[in-house]
């Protein structure tokens, strides 16, 4: 029996170490959880002693996403999205491709029962294209109904494989061309969410699916943001919209595949794991109670294996409310799948929703309750109490239908015991011989109760048919008041028609149908009196939007204009002196702006205060400079120059001579002629022949063109201009005469002319042929003399030009000389023949005070020095004019 044993001892420890090992490699595949903090818990508990919660869960710290990003940016345009709901739509798109990076790239999509691609592929954000495609999107007009779903399998579709992808979807989430069954809806989370796209949306719209965009979040890792529905709600703004979903999109998600909570006892919906952020809570509905101390882990095994851990602590538990039960019972018929709960402001809003929907059944009841309807009342109540088992409206109709009710059965049981008890048979008499006749006006009593038991027929029928006309009436005066009131008219007469009633029962039914229509009326205008408050308070809204809008730009532009200010102050301190000027004149326009601010005025003082002290500091030092430099050309006026050698012109021959070999380049001119415009310019010179009787100015072009063979073309948007067509007659004969003056003769009447460009002749008017200027350069050269050897005499009139033409210049007027020096070296031949004539004169001509013994300076009182000086001046000029040619 022992060898028998052992084999099987064997065995199961080999089971055993195999267990273990799988085991440990398991556990060794999932490195030590990351904590996250504190998870919180909402918390309710039933009357029957069942608890429910919500289970927060938000990651820690967050962390931005691998650069380059794809943005699939899919935007509903179909009829839903028109006037302010379009708008809001647009500028939340531009504020979330404003705020991409540079690296990122779009893809544009237009959805309504299709989905259009405004791009090719994806683009980059800050790119043409993308400009392009926004612009073609603004003009697309909002007609039909959306496919979402066709329009999230084309979005999975452009991204295919690219990595650090998204989908944002801006539309109000209803899906009208095609709803989205629980199969699909399936099928397009597990993609997203294998696929690790996340979904976010921008709910705007006159009706919000936000179930729908919430569900496509909780499982993709996305954010669901909504439409300011108040004018003071500035976090539902379109642009701050835009900015927080671009911000979402450049966070990471953790993407687990695993769930677990340390307790046995509690079940969570859904039962899968979910991705996490950083900027919004992940929520679970659970049931059962948690207790402090309970972990719960996210274990991720795609890629590098990470897990994420939160805690359960005492100060994490929040009392919820019944809501909770609600959801989860919601959630647990649909199989844990319909958890539309991203984040905590959706779970706000499935809240707000289901406590409007317990309130709406409350006062149903009440109201059922004041007709007397008393069954419906009772149905009514007993739905709010299973929906919120505390609820005070619900009891006290509960309350009341059992009042009516045990009231109903007591006075029924009154009315039983008043009748009359049947009365004892009489005795039986002995048959008499002859039987009395019958009286003949006695009814028989069958017959009556015929007739009460119709009448009470009639009486129940037409109670029953009222009741059913006024609830159908109510329902119909919501949509259409007319129709219900005449449908109350109607009742109203069956039941006069009716004659076989109890007159009090029809009394008190008509006087219910009148009431019903009084009612019916009443609300009517008091819709139509709410419909003109909520106008005018949208008016009102619409005019502080503005207002805010308008308040909002100025602060804006006077921010920028302040800003504008600063940098120019610091501008103008580094040495622009000009800049204080203009932060002068732009701390005006903050004034105009906002007059009377401390701001504004505070800018104008200071920019002022800094322009005139600049311009004060700027003349001073000014002045002071130019003092010194006056007293500078002063100290120049004083140093003599001599005049030796003199300066003496050549013979007439030799600047005759001079001024013919200069000849060809009187003028020069920089265009370079092509051969067709040489040829055309040879034209002009031709001689020419014409007869013209009533002949048109086209014609008349066109046959010079011929008879030249020259391109001759008419500038028919500038005859257009002035209002000449090329149908006017010219009569005209001529011959022998040049083409030239030819042309001049016919164009010049019609205030016509004719330019040479673009290697063709055109015909234009003046003033454009006015406009044509060609730059032509007439060296003044003619009086320069070449420095040769063999020129004898010529040498110093090189080296006056060369080395001492400043000197000579010097001395002509006090600050002229050392600037013409400078300028006659630099200009060169151009300027030879006014700078040659200023140096015969500078050379020849004095200033008083210039030399000391200038004749002009002073004259001696001797006579015998004046002769002498006759004979001998110092600076007569005649030694240098005296060979200048004539």
């Amino acid at each position: 029996m022992n060898r028998k044993r052992v084999p099987l001892v064997r065995i199961l420890f080999a089971f055993w170490m195999t267990g273990a090992l799988l085991a440990a490699t398991s556990v060794a595949d999932v490195p030590a959880p990351s904590p996250q903090g504190p998870a919180q818990v909402i918390q309710y508990t039933a009357p029957d002693g069942q608890s429910y919660f919500a289970l927060l869960l938000k990651r820690q710290t967050a962390q931005p996403a691998p650069a380059p990003q794809h943005h699939v940016l899919l935007v509903d345009t179909s009829a839903s999205q028109i006037g302010s709901y379009r708008d809001q739509s647009l500028k939340a798109l531009r504020a979330y491709v404003n705020s991409l990076s540079d690296g990122d790239r779009v893809s544009l999509y237009a959805i309504d029962v299709a989905a259009t691609p405004l791009t090719q592929s994806f683009v980059p954000a800050r790119g043409a294209e993308l400009a392009h495609a926004l612009a073609k999107l603004e003009e697309r007009p909002p007609l039909g109904a959306t496919d979402l779903l066709k329009a999230i399998q084309t979005a999975l579709e452009r991204i295919g494989s690219v990595p650090n992808a998204c989908i944002v979807y801006f539309g109000d989430g209803m899906s009208g061309a095609r709803l989205i069954g629980t199969e699909a809806m399936k099928n397009v989370l597990t993609q997203l969410q294998s696929r690790q796209v996340a979904f976010h949306s921008f709910a705007v719209g006159p009706q919000t699916d936000l179930p729908t965009l919430g569900l496509l979040a909780q499982f993709s890792g996305g954010v669901v943001a909504t439409a300011r529905t108040e004018p003071s709600d500035q976090t539902s703004d379109p642009t701050a919209v835009g900015r927080r979903l671009a911000a979402a999109a450049r966070q990471t998600v953790f993407y687990p595949d695993d769930l677990r909570i340390a307790q046995s006892d509690v079940r969570l919906l859904p039962a899968r794991a979910l991705p996490v952020r950083a900027d919004r809570e992940t929520i679970y509905l659970g049931r059962g109670r948690v207790g402090s101390g309970t972990f719960v882990d996210l274990i991720s095994r795609s890629g590098k294996s990470a897990a994420l851990r939160w805690t359960v602590e005492r100060t994490s538990f929040v009392p919820g409310g019944p809501y909770l039960s609600a959801l989860w019972q919601q959630a647990d018929r649909q199989g844990g799948f319909v958890v539309p709960l991203a984040g905590r402001r959706m779970l706000l809003v499935a809240q707000a929703e289901f406590d409007r929907g317990v309130a709406d059944l409350a006062d149903a009841a009440k109201e059922a309750l004041q007709q007397q309807r008393v069954a419906e009342a009772e149905r009514l109540g007993q739905t709010v109490q299973s929906l919120d088992p505390r609820n005070v409206d619900a009891r006290a109709v509960l309350a009341a239908s059992r009042r009516v009710k045990a009231e109903f059965v007591r006075m029924q049981q009154a009315a039983d015991d008043a009748q009359p008890a049947p009365s004892p048979k009489p005795p039986a008499t002995k048959p008499s011989a002859e039987k009395p006749a019958e009286p003949a006006t006695a009814a028989p009593q069958e017959l009556i109760t015929e007739v009460e038991s119709r009448q009470k027929i009639i009486t129940e029928k037409m109670q029953l048919e009222t009741t059913r006309a006024i609830e159908e009436a109510r329902e119909l005066a919501v949509d259409d008041p007319d129709a219900a009131v005449s449908l109350l008219k109607r009742t109203r007469g069956l039941v006069q028609a009716a004659m076989d009633m109890d007159p009090e029962v029809r009394q008190r039914l008509e006087k219910r149908l009148k009431n019903a229509i009084l009612e019916i009326r009443t609300q009517e205008e008091r819709r139509e009196q709410q419909r003109i408050r909520q106008q005018e308070r949208f008016a009102i809204v619409e005019s502080e939007k503005r207002l805010q809008e308008q308040m909002r730009l100025d602060d804006e532009r006077i921010q920028m204009l302040i800003d504008r200010t600063r940098a120019l102050m610091a501008e103008g301190r580094r040495g622009n002196r000009n800049a204080y000027a203009e932060a002068k004149e732009v701390a005006k326009a903050v004034r105009t702006l906002r007059p009377g601010s401390g701001m504004s005025e505070a800018a104008v003082v200071t920019t002022e205060a800094a322009y005139q002290v600049s311009n004060v500091f700027h003349w001073r030092n000014l002045r002071a400079e130019r003092f010194l430099q006056t007293l500078e050309q002063v100290e120049i006026s004083h140093v003599p120059f001599p005049d030796e050698p003199p300066v003496r012109f050549p013979p007439a021959a030799v600047w005759k001579s001079l001024s013919e070999r200069r000849k060809k380049w009187a003028s020069v001119d920089l265009h370079k002629s092509t051969p067709t415009e040489e040829r055309i310019v040879a034209a002009l010179d031709q001689q020419t022949e014409m007869e013209f009787v009533e002949t048109r100015l086209a014609d008349v072009i066109t046959y010079f063109s011929e008879l030249h063979n020259i391109p001759i073309i008419i500038d028919n948007e500038a005859l257009a201009e002035e209002g000449i067509t090329t149908d006017t007659p010219i009569n005209l004969v001529l011959s022998g005469i040049m083409l030239r003056s030819a042309l001049k003769i016919i164009l010049e009447p019609l205030g016509l002319n004719y330019v040479i460009e673009d290697e063709v002749m055109k015909i234009t008017t003046q003033t454009k042929a006015e406009e044509t200027l060609q730059t032509r350069v007439y060296p003044v050269g003619d009086l320069v003399i070449p420095i040769t050897a063999g020129a004898a005499g010529f040498g110093g009139f090189g080296s006056m030009l060369g080395g001492g033409f400043g000197g000579g210049l010097g001395g002509f007027g006090g600050g002229l000389g050392g600037g013409l020096g400078g300028f006659g070296g630099g200009l060169g031949g151009f300027v030879a023949v006014w700078v040659a004539s200023v140096a015969v004169w500078g050379s020849s001509v004095c200033r008083p005070n210039q030399h000391r013994k200038c004749p002009t300076r002073r004259q001696p009182r001797s006579r015998s020095t004046r002769q002498r000086m006759k004979k001998k001046p110092h600076c007569s000029g005649k030694r240098g004019l005296a060979d200048a040619p004539e």
